[in-house]
């Protein structure tokens, strides 16, 4: 990156202006002569820009979001068709789909490897500098908006030119990568500071935040030294304080256990019993039923990702439309009931509760059209606007289209590992955890937390489960913490049929509501087993 105050120095070229042009524009063409038909293309190009440049933000995404649609589908046609056309000559017909899908994904990486990202960062570092002094930020949801603002104006790559770096799975372009836990010798603050962008008000912050970073820098090596089976590291949360870190746990805790099942709408079609047979693992990631990994930032919104990112995946396994759908709208429109003293937004709900508004509102629109923004304000505060949803026939009949539809929600039995195991067989589910123990989680199957006595906070989804080649059984989570938190943004949770349960000694912490019990019974490593909830779409 170019240091502040300094400009880089022009570098020799052999690139033309026009190929320059088509390449910030996203047109990616290989060293070739200027022939009349290259030339034809550019000009359309070139038109296309300009009547780009005319829409507004909200036609240009919903023209970005239909091209992407339309190039996705084009592509798995051919796949399709190739794979149909070799299959019958084929001894394996699986290896063969296998082989045409892993060309198909090469071809997508070597197009992505051919695309010069460097403008892109060099114009994001002088937008980061002109709106916060600084071209490095803690808070990456803001820095995501501004790299997501320059894509649209047709910077870096083709693909992807409407989501920031984290969305598409990679490190953001406005952070460095992260040393990992075996790797923490010589560790120290300052080097911590750089690889985050961490940049404090002032001396009296910076001393705090490293008093913080040391102690949970001690904590973490003297985790590792013991064998556990998981390993705790540093990321962008290990300066933060307590209080803090708990921000992030945005379930309303009272809400769940006092209506735990009135809100629930339907139930599985039939009942789960140990005698029957599932897979020895499933992974939804791997038939692409799960977007990327996303950022909740500084807001207790777990709740709303969790819900929005169960509706993505059963909405994909319906209609074979994958797409990410508006976290915002349910913090804008889904208030909590007003006989538990709750607020919604960022102050906390459940899944069920998002579920059953989405069903009475018609439905959830996508990101493209109702954008996450609670991260990068403070509080979250924003308005329910939009209403009504426009139809998915009829995307014009409503202020904002809905992208999903949203019928009810089934609530699992509580602290029952066979319903959890079998609805997991049909989609990802939406689960309450205790993440006490989970803010420096790196890698490994996860055991900690507190057994005895869990304090369910979270939302998260879950996404599949499995088995080590250690031979430790796991359930996979996805959570909202970024991709630079755990293993790309997941974790392995430690899974059993006889998990030990605990008791939760303060189910009504927070405003309470009316009719809640004393105490609650929680099973599984942390709590993982008492809410499964997943949508009727």
């Amino acid at each position: 990156m170019v240091p502040l105050g300094k400009e880089r120095a022009p570098a020799p070229s052999t690139t033309s202006s026009a190929q320059h042009s088509r390449r910030r524009a996203g047109v990616i063409r290989q060293a070739q002569p200027e022939a009349p038909g290259h030339q034809l293309a550019a000009s359309h190009a070139a038109s296309e820009k300009r009547k780009a440049n005319k829409m507004t933000p909200m036609e240009r995404r919903a023209k970005r979001a239909a091209d992407e649609k339309r190039r996705w589908h084009e592509k798995r046609k051919a796949t399709r068709e190739s794979a149909a056309k070799f299959s019958m000559a084929s001894e394996d017909p699986e290896k063969v789909i296998a082989s045409l899908l892993d060309e198909l994904v090469a071809e997508v990486a070597e197009v992505r490897d051919e695309v010069d990202e460097g403008e892109l960062q060099e114009e994001l570092e002088k937008l980061v500098i002109a709106r916060s002094g600084s071209p490095l930020l803690e808070d990456t949801g803001t820095c995501e908006a501004a790299e997501l603002e320059l894509r649209a104006d047709g910077y870096g790559a083709a693909r992807g030119d409407d989501e920031p770096s984290s969305k598409r799975g990679r490190d953001s372009l406005c952070t460095l990568a992260a040393t990992r836990w075996h790797e923490l010798d010589g560790y120290h603050f300052e080097r911590y500071r750089q690889e985050f962008g961490k940049m404090y008000a002032t001396a009296e912050e910076a001393a705090a935040r490293e008093a913080a970073f040391n102690k949970k820098l001690k904590e973490v090596r003297s985790h590792n030294a013991a064998g556990h089976s998981w390993k705790r590291g540093v990321n962008h949360l290990t300066d933060r304080t307590p209080e803090e870190l708990s921000v992030l746990h945005g379930l309303d805790r009272a809400l769940l256990f006092s209506q735990k099942h009135a809100l629930s709408t339907a139930k599985p079609a039939r009942p789960f019993t140990k005698a029957d047979e599932v897979p020895s693992g499933v992974d939804w990631r791997r038939q692409g039923a799960v977007t990327p990994v996303k950022n909740q930032g500084h807001c207790g919104s777990c709740w709303t990702f969790a819900s929005a990112e169960t509706v993505e995946s059963r909405w994909f396994l319906k209609t074979g439309e994958l797409q990410d759908l508006s976290e915002q709208f349910i913090l804008d429109c889904t208030p909590n009931p007003h006989a538990c003293g709750g607020t919604g937004g960022c102050g906390g709900g459940t899944a069920a509760l998002a579920y059953e508004r989405l069903k009475a509102l018609g439905g959830l629109p996508s990101e493209w059209v109702y954008p996450y923004l609670a991260g990068q304000t403070s509080g979250g505060d924003t308005k329910c606007h939009g209403l009504p949803l426009g139809g998915l026939e009829q995307p014009h009949g409503g202020a904002v289209a809905k992208a999903a539809n949203v019928s009810g929600h089934v609530s699992l039995e509580p602290n029952s590992y066979d319903a959890v195991m079998h609805a997991l067989t049909a989609g990802p589910l939406a689960v309450s955890v205790d993440a006490g123990g989970w803010h420096d989680y790196e890698e490994g199957v996860f055991g900690g937390g507190n057994h005895s006595h869990p304090r369910l906070d979270h939302l998260v989804q879950l996404v599949g489960y499995g088995t080590t080649p250690a031979g430790a059984d796991y359930f996979l989570v996805r959570n909202s913490w970024t991709p630079r938190w755990g293993e790309g943004g997941y974790m392995k949770v430690a899974r059993s049929r006889d998990a030990p349960c605990g008791v939760d000694l303060h189910p009504m912490d927070g405003d309470g509501c009316k009719g809640g019990p004393a105490t609650v019974k929680v099973c599984g490593q942390s709590g993982i087993l008492y809410d499964g909830v997943y949508p009727l779409v």
